[in-house]
């Protein structure tokens, strides 16, 4: 697809009527368990191009030359939305430079990463025995098997957490972020209960693994109450369509 014809999808999806608009920046990513599909710019998107489509071949130049055009036509428009509210370089650099600077929470951070990675580590070291139980988490099938539909969730989420609450972090001390924030942070709480409730599955069926799947459970508490005290308004804050 020419970067031309991403820009005409880009512009035209959004000017849907039936469109949430934002409702993919609080979202958990998971298209395939989501009722709003069907409202949201960035699966239309994905559609339009099939650019995340689950058999795409990343070895394949056709996929590498529409990610190109993507990237493309999302710089064009950028700057277009820039000279259409008077937004110079100066400042857009000041911006990403302020991003980029040392994340408030850095600790927290960090030991939500090193947990998503034992988490990883714990499904990558029992994969053959979760295997022969019959799990295949590309199966849609398996999700009616309530421990399979638990592997799936804590797998899905272990990395997911700590990056929502590495973008919440990143917002803290800026009023003008304080959606970003409360948002990021409310989409970490909702991953953390759920991975708590997997896991609290995966504890009663799987004995053979449950002083591991107990330590899980105990830094996910932690993580749980930390999160509660940096962001106290996340809980209430009312994502665009999933909480309306």
């Amino acid at each position: 697809m020419r970067k031309d014809e991403i820009k005409k999808a880009i512009i035209s999806i959004g000017k849907q009527e039936n469109t949430i608009t934002g409702i993919h920046n609080y979202c958990d990513r998971w298209c395939e368990r989501c009722a709003f599909t069907s409202r949201c710019a960035s699966f239309a998107l994905s559609e339009k191009i099939n650019l995340f489509d689950a058999e795409t071949d990343l070895l394949n130049k056709e996929f590498w030359d529409d990610y190109t055009a993507m990237m493309q036509a999302t710089i064009e428009l950028l700057i277009e939305s820039m000279e259409k509210f008077g937004i110079t370089a100066d400042e857009l650099k000041e911006l990403v430079e302020e991003s980029e600077r040392e994340v408030p929470n850095a600790k927290f951070v960090s030991e939500a990463k090193v947990l998503g990675h034992k988490i990883f580590k714990w499904l990558q070291q029992n994969s053959d025995e979760f295997e022969k139980l019959g799990w295949n988490v590309s199966d849609a099938k398996m999700k009616k098997n309530i421990v399979f539909d638990a592997l799936d969730v804590v797998n899905w989420y272990c990395f997911f957490i700590a990056s929502k609450i590495e973008r919440a972090s990143s917002s803290i001390g800026n009023d003008d972020m304080k959606s970003e924030m409360n948002g990021s942070a409310k989409v970490a709480l909702i991953s953390v209960e759920r991975s708590m409730t997997a896991f609290t599955i995966l504890h009663e069926k799987l004995t053979k693994h449950e002083d591991e799947i107990l330590e899980f459970l105990i830094q996910l508490s932690s993580i749980k109450k930390t999160l509660l005290a940096s962001f106290p308004d996340a809980q209430t804050f009312i994502r665009p369509g999933l909480d309306e």
